[in-house]
């Protein structure tokens, strides 16, 4: 987990909808955050 791996008190740990973007870059990070 990433406040785990920090070493600040109270680490930024926020989550967005993505809207739209760049269809490339949006495939890149689904390949790359999907499990499996």
């Amino acid at each position: 987990m990433v406040a785990q791996a920090r070493s600040y008190t109270v680490p930024e740990v926020i989550a967005l909808p993505i809207i739209g973007g760049n269809e490339d870059y949006l495939k890149w990070v689904d390949e790359e955050v999907r499990e499996g």
